[in-house]
């Protein structure tokens, strides 16, 4: 019998409780039930493992940043320090258009919402739809390896940084965004990614921001360059920059196998709805 035959009323339609109470419902036997159970239970076990792996990426690579060179505000490991104005050689502000809040379709541009860099990981999704594009504009496309900074936010999520993590053709970032480029002789995107993140370090950026309390703070360019940074030998970065993309790649590989057993567990909960496990 299925219920929503036996549905009343015009608008919302409801069911007689009366009704729920006489339905027959199909138990199988107890063993049975277990069976499926045990079955299911190992489906989102494998699913739940592959979500923990994607989590612990980052993770990960604040621990192997930290064995690697040490907490950056204290700097126990003696690196040379120098200003932001000599590690960083450019910090290229975007264009904020206006848009349409949805996703772009093929040949559509979109510009990014800064909650596209606030999780700490690129996510392109957050954008808004712009038509109308002024090609006069310098648009900052964002590409692999790109290291992306926020600006503006809350005192909770301004001076966010994120690493692009492949190329992309119709997106382009907002004022709010910037792209800092390090001086390749001095320091890459992977190692000032994570020392940006840093919490102690970050804590120092925040400090520097304009605003008033609850609103929108803002860190300048200018507040940001000031800064101090301790500066590792570049061999040493560019491991540690492998090992970032090594990482990048495996949670890709896991996002893909999550994706499939995230798949596989809905289609055994169907079959075990209607009786085919």
């Amino acid at each position: 019998m299925r219920l929503e035959t036996h549905t009343r009323g015009t608008g919302v339609p409801t069911l007689n409780r009366n009704l729920v109470h006489i339905v027959p419902v199909l138990v199988p036997p107890l063993e049975e039930q277990r069976r499926i159970a045990a079955i299911l239970d190992k489906a989102d076990a494998v699913r739940r493992k592959r979500q923990q792996a994607i989590a612990l990426t980052e993770e990960l690579l604040r621990s192997a940043f930290l064995e690697m060179f040490g907490k950056p505000v204290t700097n126990p490991k003696g690196w040379d320090v120098l200003p932001m104005d000599k590690v960083i050689q450019r910090i290229e502000a975007g264009w904020s258009a206006n848009g349409e809040d949805c996703r772009c379709k093929e040949k559509e541009w979109g510009v990014l919402k800064i909650s596209a860099v606030t999780s700490g990981r690129f996510q392109a999704n957050e954008h808004k739809v712009v038509e109308d594009i002024a090609f006069k504009k310098s648009l900052i496309i964002p590409q692999r390896g790109d290291l992306l900074f926020s600006r503006a936010n809350t005192r909770e999520l301004v001076a966010a940084t994120c690493l692009v993590e492949k190329d992309y053709e119709r997106l382009f970032l907002p004022d709010k965004l910037w792209r800092i480029t390090p001086d390749p002789n001095i320091a890459n995107t992977e190692y000032l990614r994570f020392l940006l993140t840093d919490s102690a370090y970050r804590r120092l950026i925040t400090r520097k921001a304009t605003g008033t309390s609850g609103s929108m703070l803002n860190v300048s360019q200018a507040k940001l360059l000031e800064m101090y940074a301790p500066v590792p030998p570049l061999s040493i970065q560019k491991h540690f920059a492998e090992v970032v993309w090594q990482a990048f790649h495996m949670r890709e590989r896991h996002e893909l196998a999550f994706a499939m057993s995230d798949s596989a567990f809905n289609s055994l909960l169907q079959k075990a709805f209607w009786g085919e496990l």
